[in-house]
């Protein structure tokens, strides 16, 4: 659908842009007389025209697959790489760099998750709430620093100016087990009142097996082990939106959003000993209830000028608490062992924004901003170990209380008619103060002032040139700053686990330089060069404590990140194979760590050398049948780490790859049948650990097979 419309620049950028809460898109088009403004749900349209590069995905690519959650359409995108076990998406990384790295964003802002990573997991996320997803590499000054490898935003449905409803229910199994999801989304306009009513609801499971098998220096069999690791997942989201139109140039807008789930994982290890006899066995239960809630609120007034000033409150609060028990019975099937550990993790979060945006000087829109925000994060943990409560240890219980203010000053300059540049500056101030189970405090602050530049040059209407760079940050992980140690075995293959309150905050420079090339009926190809200067890395080393090995954190020194990334996407009609879209994109990735007194240079853990997708689609006009597959590959990896004792360990993981398959058949006008196949090629994972003793001998060596399975799924989703 296209409309024209006279308005002000600054309102037919938004409405396409970023979100609301993450960019003020705007002063390009400030004073031209008549804007021609496209369909808000045109992903790629949205890409052309914004001044500071994005990449958008839209419904029609979230819908394709049929995917439960958002993890499962964030792993298709252009240089995102993920972690989990086969089959399954728990966290995703950009350009393959740990998940800290990436910054997840839900309507512009971050959210708690009740965990230590500063990050939700994107498998909680259900796909269907979901009206499109923003990769943002360089951040704008008008938003939060933090994402080093880059920014994920994640744009809830809206509330519609007109009635819409969708309802959807669809059935599968993945491997064994039955799957299920269903939601509805209605959204009407009465008066000056628009709302929109958001639920879902997810059962899904994982069904994997893995096979563990240990060796001696001398290369014969030392113990193997088989495990059967099945979970089961039932969660509800609620995001309804609400949406008044006060009067005199004022709005007010409330969003509430709610995530409630359950996971129960079971997980036997049947134990061998080298001749293959029985050697015990190990049963695990794990029972984790997850709760995110958050009530966000939005006034805005249009002032004289062109002006707007805006004012955003946020409360938000997020727990899991997780049980699990242990019991341990020897080869003849007597009980040994019982463990019960609780686990409980709360995080609360209030935050502030007001905003003042405006048109000045006719080719010049400015954006000031002032936040503030508290965040408090506990954990309280506690073992029972045959029927005796454990002495707790301080990092035990541990708590971290942060307060963040932040200030930005933005300007999107247009230059002649065909160039945006977009500098920005933000100072951000955080103060942070822990304490753990004996009493124990710490302090700390951290100062940044975080410049930004964006480039656009519209070399001709359908080309972009861009270039971009700035200053980001990436803060610890919560439990990271706990100086206590978690007890595990205390061995090199499995030390213990600790903290460390000196560590301090990574920070990178990042550039960014690409061109876009836009094709008829939303083609497009894209490359970008990248560059990322971190200091202060930080990262996970096994040392020797005593007769212990305990494995903690530190700032091991600085890293180089690089490389190029390109995506492609066109209709085939132009050489006669009509109906057919090709889709592809392919990222090939370096690093370089230096570590202090170290000459040896290796690239940052688990960074693949390359990844890339490859997508078919065909639909049948008229009719409307359509089919579908995309297929995802990451290579395999070594990676080689000094260990405490001097060994060298080399990790080697094998290759990944998932086959992803879709056929949708209309039924009538209103309704649409979809069949889904995810995992088809049943992605199973090999690892394999070598240690080799300072004169390069062998040492020990355990490798690793874990095996997922398909999920097939069936729908039937009605519009009206």
């Amino acid at each position: 659908m296209r409309l024209r419309k006279t308005v002000l620049a600054g309102c037919a950028v938004m409405a396409w842009g970023s979100s609301d809460e993450v960019v003020a898109e705007s002063a390009p088009e400030a004073r031209l007389k008549e804007v021609e403004v496209v369909d808000a749900l045109d992903p790629v349209d949205a890409r052309r025209r914004a001044p500071t590069a994005k990449q958008v995905y839209g419904r029609e690519d979230i819908e394709k697959f049929d995917d439960a959650t958002v993890g499962d359409v964030l792993r298709r995108l252009p240089g995102i790489t993920y972690s989990g076990p086969p089959g399954v998406t728990k966290d995703i990384r950009v350009r393959g760099l740990d998940k800290g790295y990436t910054q997840i964003l839900i309507d512009g802002e971050p959210i708690v998750g009740g965990a230590k990573e500063r990050q939700i997991q994107v498998d909680r996320l259900p796909a269907d709430m979901i009206e499109r997803i923003e990769l943002i590499h360089n951040p704008r000054a008008d938003m939060s620093a933090d994402g080093i490898g880059g920014t994920v935003n994640i744009v809830l449905r809206k509330a519609p100016a007109d009635g819409f409803a969708r309802a959807r229910v669809g059935v599968g199994r993945t491997g064994p087990e039955g799957v299920g999801e269903a939601s509805v989304q209605y959204g009407d306009r009465q008066g000056k009142l628009s709302y929109l009513v958001n639920v879902g609801v997810i059962d899904r499971a994982e069904r994997l097996n893995d096979t563990k098998v240990a060796y001696h220096a001398s290369g014969a069999v030392k113990d193997r082990s088989v495990e059967s690791k099945p979970a089961d997942v039932k969660e509800i989201t609620l995001a309804p939106r609400l949406r008044w139109d006060l009067g005199g140039g004022q709005s007010l807008a409330l969003d509430p959003f709610l995530i409630a789930g359950r996971e129960d994982k079971r997980h036997d290890v049947f134990k061998f000993k080298a001749d293959g006899a029985p050697n015990g066995l190990q049963e695990k239960t794990e029972d984790k209830d997850r709760v995110i809630a958050r009530l966000r609120g939005k006034w805005a007034r249009r002032l004289a000028g062109d002006r707007q000033l805006s004012l955003r409150l946020t409360a938000e609060q997020g727990r899991e608490e997780k049980a699990m028990e242990t019991r341990d019975f020897n080869p003849a099937g007597m009980l040994t062992k019982t463990s019960l550990q609780r686990d409980q993790q709360d995080e609360r979060e209030f935050a502030g924004r007001v905003r003042l945006d405006g048109v000045a000087m006719a080719r010049h829109f400015w954006s000031v901003g002032f936040e503030a925000g508290l965040k408090d994060w506990e954990t309280d943990k506690s073992t029972v170990e045959n029927g005796v409560l454990k002495t707790p240890v301080p990092s035990d219980r541990f708590q971290v209380q942060e307060r963040r203010a932040a200030a930005f000053v933005q300007n999107e300059w247009r230059i002649g008619r065909s160039s945006v540049l977009t500098p920005g500056l933000r100072l951000e101030h955080i103060r942070r103060e822990s304490e753990d189970g004996a009493g124990s405090e710490r302090t700390g602050t951290t100062s940044a002032l975080n410049p930004s530049l964006h480039f656009l040059h519209r070399w001709d209407r359908a080309t972009n040139v861009r270039a971009s760079v700035a200053q980001t940050l990436r803060l610890p992980k919560l439990d990271d700053l706990a100086p206590g140690v978690h007890i595990k075995g205390g061995t090199l293959t499995n030390p213990d686990q600790g903290g460390n309150p000196d560590l301090r905050p990574e920070r990178a420079w990042g550039l960014e330089l690409g061109v876009e090339r836009f094709f008829h009926r939303q083609g497009v190809a894209g490359i970008n060069l990248f560059y990322r200067g971190v200091r202060d890395l930080i990262e996970r080393q096994v040392v020797s404590e005593g007769v212990r090995f305990v494995s903690r954190p530190f700032n091991v020194g600085d890293a180089r990140i690089w490389g190029a990334e390109f995506d492609f996407r066109s209709r085939l009609d132009s050489i006669g194979l009509h109906g057919l879209v090709l889709s592809f994109n392919y990222a090939r990735l370096f690093s370089e760590v230096e570590t202090p007194g170290s000459t040896e240079k290796r690239r940052i853990k688990d960074q693949p050398p390359y990844v890339f997708n490859l997508g078919l689609d065909y639909e049948a006009r008229p009719g409307g049948f359509a089919i579908g597959a995309i297929y995802n590959y990451l290579p395999a990896m070594t990676h080689r780490e000094l260990t405490g004792d001097g060994n060298t360990k080399v990790k080697f993981e094998s290759a990944k790859q998932l086959l992803d398959v879709y056929a949708v058949q209309p039924l009538g006008r209103d309704f649409r049948l979809r069949f889904s196949v995810r995992n088809v090629l049943r992605d199973d994972k090999f690892r394999d650990e070598t240690t080799f003793k300072p004169d390069g001998s062998f040492d020990a060596r355990e490798a690793r097979l874990e095996e997922s399975s398909r999920t097939w799924f069936m729908s039937l989703e009605g519009r009206w």
